[in-house]
């Protein structure tokens, strides 16, 4: 599994608050800003793969025992939010304060790990940083990062105890470092007040 490094301080964006999760999953990333998010993208040094391709949902990916261990079930727990907007019947509803977007690998064996047994097809596509990168790039430049099912599980971005006329939310990316040098990028939803 990826080993996490703990940042020397938590994520900070300097135009909002990460109000949505436990102070422990904060001190795990780094906020990133637009020039450095790119900068990580491009950077020919890593292959950028969508981390949806390790799990259907953000949860399944968080879950996933050869990236996260036991950590991704903690991970879960500590990004979840009570969402300003409720169920259809009216229930609570409780999204996810960010959620995986790409993995900037170097390869190794947990990659190998998760490419065993996978079709050739599958792990030619997984390994081919050229077109990873071009397809992130291009979702980037279309601002359709995310698939709809991604958008879902962050929910409207506002806390049940915020409303609507007191700001706004925005997805801001945020960096998390491992000790095996590669970078896992999230998606985080951030409040700006008004």
């Amino acid at each position: 599994m990826l080993k996490i490094i703990t940042q020397k301080k938590p994520a900070n964006d300097p135009h909002g608050d990460f109000l949505y999760c436990e102070n422990w999953v904060k001190s795990k990333f780094r906020y990133l800003s637009e020039s450095q998010f790119s900068k990580l993208i491009r950077n020919k040094g890593f292959n950028p793969i969508p981390m949806n391709a390790f799990g259907a949902s953000p949860c399944d990916i968080l879950r996933n025992q050869t990236l996260f261990g036991s950590e991704g079930e903690k991970l879960i727990e500590g990004i979840l939010y009570d969402d300003y907007y409720a169920q259809p019947d009216g229930s609570p509803r409780r999204s996810m304060a960010m959620i995986p977007g790409y993995w900037l690998t170097k390869g190794g064996d947990i990659l190998d790990e998760l490419l065993k047994g996978r079709s050739e097809y599958y792990q030619e596509t997984i390994l081919d940083a050229v077109q990873n990168r071009e397809r992130i790039l291009d979702a980037i430049e279309e601002e359709e990062p995310m698939n709809p099912l991604e958008v879902l599980f962050l929910g409207s971005g506002i806390q049940r105890d915020f409303h609507p006329s007191d700001g706004s939310s925005s997805l801001t990316p945020v960096a998390m470092d491992t000790e095996q040098g590669d970078v896992l990028i999230f998606f985080a939803n951030t409040w700006h007040n008004r």
